[in-house]
Parts: C-alpha cells; sequence; structure tokens
C-alpha cells in the first residue's frame, strides 16, 4: 500500500511537472522558420553573438583535472566556477589543494555547486569528501538547493537543479562543456566518465557568464558578492555599453583561423531559451543532426520537432550510453521507441571495454558547420527543470573535428531494431523514466 502511495504522489509531481512549457519550439514562428539559417535565427532570437578563439578540446578527466589546476594555479584576478557535482577526494586533492592556496594568496575563488553533489550516485560517492571546509580557506562558496526535510512542503522546488558547469579564469579564459569537479570526472576516461570539455579565450563571453553569476549569486545567497562586483564592475560596465552594439547578422562579424563567432546560451530553469535553441536548430537544418546525450528524456514537443525535421529529409541520429547502472540505463532506453516513430535513428552503445566507463557527453553537430557544447542534454529534463549553459560554435574546422569524434563513437554502436524498442517499452523502464525525470 504505501508503495502504491509512492507511486501516485511521484506521478502527481510529474504531471505537475509536465506542465512546463515548451510550445515555443514548435510554435514560434520564427523557431520554426525553416527558410532562415541557424546562425541568423539565433541573433534575431537575441542570443548574444560573441566570439572565442578555437578550443582547446579534452576528452580525457585526468588530462582535465591537469589543466584545471594548472589554469587556477595561473589565476591573478579572480577564479570563477560553477559545477553540478563537487567533491574532494585523493585522487583529485590537487585541484582543491590549489583552490584554497589560491584563495589564501588574496584572489578572490567563487564556487556554486548543487546540492546534490551530497547525492552523487556514480561511483564517486565511495572516494567523496565534503568540500564544505573551502570556506576556512577563504573561498566563497554557494551551494544551491541542498536537500532538507524542510523542503518536503515544496517537492517541486527540489526538482529545480544548478547543472551548469563552467570555469573562468581571469574574465578572459573559460572551460565549458560536461565535466563535473567530482572523482569520475577527474580520473582517467578508460575507468571514470568519457567527457568533453573546451578551453578558450573570449573576454565578452567571460563577462556575459560573469554577470549572470553575481545575480544568481545575489538571488541565492546571504553573502555579499561585493569582492568580486567591485573587481569587475569597469569591465562590467564597458560589456553593458557593448550590448547596444551586436550586430543584426553573424555574417557581418569578422573570422580568421584562429578567431570563431559562437553564440552564448544560458538557460535557467521554467525558462524558454533551451527549448527555443533545440526548436531552432530542428527547424533550420538541412541535412544532418548528430547528438550526444545522456538521458533523451523527451515530450511531445520535443518529438513533433523531430518529425517535423526527419520528414524534410534531415538525417537524425542518437547514441545512447552503454551505463552501467541498470536503472539509468532502462530510463534512457524507454524513450527509443517514441523517438524511432518520429523518424530519429537511435544507436546503442556495444558492451566494449572501451565502453565500460560511461558517455557522459553532451554533444550536438548540425549540417557539420555547428556545433552545440555545454551542460544542456537532449531532455525535457534540461529544458524545464535545470539551469544549463550551451555554446553554439559556427565554424566548419571545429565542427569537422567534433564530427571525426562522433563517428569515431558511432563505430562502436548498434543501430537499434523496433523490436529492441518495443521491450524498452515496460513497467520497470517507465518507472525508471520518471526517477529520473524529477530526479536528475
Amino acid at each position: 500500500m504505501l508503495k502504491k502511495k509512492f507511486l501516485l504522489i511521484f506521478c502527481f509531481i510529474f504531471l505537475f511537472l509536465s506542465c512546463v512549457s515548451t510550445d515555443d519550439m514548435i510554435k514560434n514562428s520564427l523557431v520554426t522558420d525553416t527558410s532562415v539559417a541557424f546562425g541568423d535565427k539565433l541573433v534575431k532570437l537575441g542570443y548574444p553573438v560573441v566570439q572565442i578563439s578555437q578550443p582547446e578540446i579534452i576528452f580525457d578527466g585526468e588530462e582535465w583535472l591537469n589543466r584545471a589546476t594548472e589554469l587556477i594555479a595561473q589565476a591573478k584576478e579572480s577564479v570563477i566556477m560553477s559545477f553540478f557535482l563537487a567533491s574532494e577526494c585523493k585522487e583529485n586533492s590537487v585541484i582543491y589543494r590549489t583552490i584554497k592556496e589560491k584563495a589564501k594568496s588574496g584572489v578572490p575563488v567563487y564556487l556554486i555547486v548543487d546540492g546534490v553533489w551530497e547525492g552523487d550516485q556514480t561511483e564517486s560517492k565511495n572516494h567523496m569528501a565534503p568540500i564544505f571546509n573551502l570556506s576556512s580557506y577563504g573561498v566563497h562558496l554557494l551551494i544551491f538547493n541542498p536537500f532538507s526535510l524542510t523542503k518536503i512542503i515544496d517537492p517541486v522546488s527540489m526538482t529545480h537543479r544548478e547543472h551548469r558547469k563552467y570555469l573562468i579564469i581571469d574574465s578572459e579564459t573559460i572551460a565549458l562543456g560536461g565535466m563535473n569537479l567530482n572523482y569520475m570526472s577527474t580520473i582517467s576516461s578508460t575507468v571514470g566518465q568519457r567527457d568533453s570539455m573546451f578551453i578558450f579565450n573570449s573576454n565578452k563571453l567571460a563577462l556575459l557568464i560573469t554577470k549572470d553569476f553575481i545575480d544568481f549569486w545575489t538571488e541565492n545567497s546571504y553573502e555579499q558578492i561585493d569582492i568580486l562586483s567591485n573587481l569587475l564592475s569597469n569591465k562590467l560596465v564597458e560589456l553593458d555599453s557593448a550590448e547596444s552594439n551586436y550586430v543584426d547578422n553573424y555574417t557581418e562579424l569578422k573570422t580568421d583561423n584562429e578567431i570563431i563567432n559562437a553564440y552564448f546560451v544560458n538557460h535557467l530553469f521554467s525558462d524558454i531559451q533551451a527549448p527555443k535553441l533545440f526548436g531552432s536548430l530542428f527547424y533550420s537544418a538541412k541535412e544532418e543532426i548528430d547528438i550526444l546525450p545522456l538521458l533523451p528524456l523527451a515530450n511531445s514537443n520535443m518529438l513533433k520537432m523531430v518529425k517535423d525535421a526527419s520528414d524534410r529529409g534531415v538525417d537524425i541520429k542518437l547514441v545512447l550510453p552503454n551505463d552501467p547502472r541498470k536503472n539509468m540505463y532502462k530510463a534512457g532506453h524507454f524513450m527509443v521507441q517514441d523517438l524511432q516513430k518520429a523518424g530519429m535513428n537511435v544507436y546503442s552503445e556495444k558492451d566494449l571495454p572501451e565502453t565500460k566507463a560511461l558517455l557522459h557527453e553532451k554533444l550536438i553537430i548540425v549540417d557539420n558547420r555547428y556545433v552545440i557544447i555545454g551542460s544542456v542534454n537532449f531532455n525535457y529534463r534540461s529544458m524545464a527543470l535545470s539551469n544549463e549553459i550551451a555554446l553554439v560554435i559556427d565554424d566548419v574546422k571545429f565542427a569537422s573535428v567534433m564530427k571525426e569524434h562522433f563517428n569515431n563513437i558511432l563505430t562502436k554502436t548498434d543501430l537499434i531494431t523496433e523490436e529492441q524498442a518495443k521491450d524498452w517499452k515496460g513497467f520497470s523502464s517507465w518507472i525508471n523514466y520518471l526517477i529520473m525525470m524529477i530526479g536528475g
């Protein structure tokens, strides 16, 4: 009886959450205009245009640990970080030691971590130590929306997550992608998680993210952020004045082999930035869309968006990871049948030695030209329940590198058959699907 009551309550919460609208992805006339190029559409929708250096690409967790540590050690003005999961362990102690030393030296260090870190369900849970002691070294720490019994009266708020992952050094150098600062993201990707992080320079983007960081901190913390605000005030004034000078068309921006154009997407839960982004790319795509998600949790609007693109002849490929966690595997595969009916080609990684480590990467490649990186997944949770950050990079050279990476992953997959997809549409998979939809 208790189990049935739990499921009823659970389903009620889910139904309430499903009311969060993603209508803009299929009903906004500009978003669905197939005659407007993706880049032009993003500009008209108001996504900031930035220029960035060619990204340094990191696919290995241990390499990410070393580079992030190096960047923090080099900081002279400020260190700003936001991560979904962050916990110290023997294997990544070097970066936390560096963070503490940098703060003690007088450089302002700010870190936002989602409150779900204590419930980390990866192998990290067997290695992690609390990070609260960072505050005693002068690190400014904000734990967003931590779990507590007092929040049981508002269970919906408990589903809101800070999922963004980035590091900003001296308002110029940015590291952005899918990796965290926990055990699984900072050890070798042969045993940890297979993921990606991108490092590049962009003063304008760094300031845009910093401005949001300050606003978000102020809204969610009693601690004032005056030190960082005062340090960056002059730069932020320059940014505000530059806001009125955005070009109307991305083709007017100057580019060369080292500087490329990108569009900044900052999505807050219950916002429409992510739905507009996904709708725009699906309705502007001409040839193909390649997707690496973690959990393709799709609602009816997402399925229509996929079908409309498929009906126009767009080849849509999505790769599901060989997730060692059975509940996550079932949740991720629950939607396959619906995605197939919408016209998507869904692949599942084979059970091989090289796929044992979880593929945690978030990546979308559109028409071998646009690449979307960041924290945002191709799923409903990212669009309705989480804060996400993404960057749309417009560069054929970069797209070519990422396409090769995607194709290499694709060689270790099998195309899922209709019979397999039907088998995954069971009750146990549905329950896991709902848990992942709400819990993240």
